[in-house]
């Protein structure tokens, strides 16, 4: 029997592992605890209680950590990260903070590799909706520049030097002399 099927039917066995009293209290996350009190049935494995994880559900050592077609997951950041990569045994993960100009640059070395791309389903729809996305982007922004551009045209046209009154410009000045004059005193 192949390790990857073997692998395949101890996984489909394999209970849920759920903390102790999970059910009882809400408080209490379902993230698997191991259950250490000195009269817990379920750390002693009384029967009708729920199961520990053991050895016997791990997968086999061979596949362990393999995808389920048996390719090595490597996450990629760089171009430079392809380099010693086999296409037979290796599989490539992008990286999460890769952006989306080096995501399209990784793409393509990747399918000259003939590498495998694990989160990316079909690269080249993927590399198309990118590109897609950087148009629309590119068009938007410069709409907008447009835009403004439009309204401060407008805004000058618009303006026109305000006059004063005679009342406005002596209380100005007067206010400009009892700045001078305080300024003078201290």
């Amino acid at each position: 029997m192949n390790m990857l099927e073997l692998r395949r039917e101890r996984k489909a066995k394999k209970p849920t592992f759920l903390r102790e009293d999970l059910q009882k209290r809400k408080k209490l996350s379902a993230v698997w605890k191991k259950p250490n009190g000195l009269h817990s049935k379920m750390r002693v494995g009384k029967a009708g209680h729920r199961k520990m994880p053991t050895p016997s559900f791990s997968s086999p050592v061979e596949v362990r950590g393999l995808t389920k077609h048996g390719f090595i997951p490597v996450t990629i950041n760089y171009p430079g990260d392809l380099m010693d990569l086999n296409a037979k045994t290796h599989a490539v993960m992008l990286g999460r903070n890769v952006g989306k100009r080096s995501r399209i640059a990784l793409i393509a070395l990747c399918e000259k590799a003939k590498l495998k791309i694990l989160n990316v389903n079909n690269p080249a729809e993927y590399v198309a909706e990118i590109n897609d996305w950087m148009k629309n982007k590119k068009d938007s922004k410069k709409a907008a520049e447009a835009k403004k551009t439009e309204i401060a045209v407008k805004q000058k046209k618009e303006e026109k030097p305000l006059e004063e009154t005679e009342e406005q410009k002596k209380d100005r000045e007067k206010k400009d002399l009892d700045k001078l004059l305080t300024k003078r005193e201290q």
